[in-house]
């Protein structure tokens, strides 16, 4: 009986280890949108960043930053961050 257990045991473990394998990758990226009164069709330049405190300025405290052209297709900021 006890080596019905160990089979059993050592079925899900190897189960576990196959589905994580195949498991599709962690997606670093976050979707933003935000609205605005900026004027569109147009290209602007943001920049993105995120502290540890709200009311940071010291650089040390920057968490992460990311600067990029967003196309302006309507009133709404929308694109991808990470």
């Amino acid at each position: 009986m006890k080596k019905w257990y160990l089979v059993a045991a050592l079925i899900v473990f190897v189960l576990s280890i196959l589905s994580t394998a195949w498991a599709d990758p962690v997606i670093r990226e976050i979707y933003y949108q935000k609205k605005t009164t900026l004027t569109y069709p147009k290209t602007y330049t943001f920049r993105f960043s995120l502290w540890t405190d709200e009311t940071s300025t010291d650089p040390l405290e920057m968490v992460w930053s990311e600067e990029k052209p967003v196309v302006m297709k309507s009133g709404t900021i929308k694109t991808y961050l990470g």
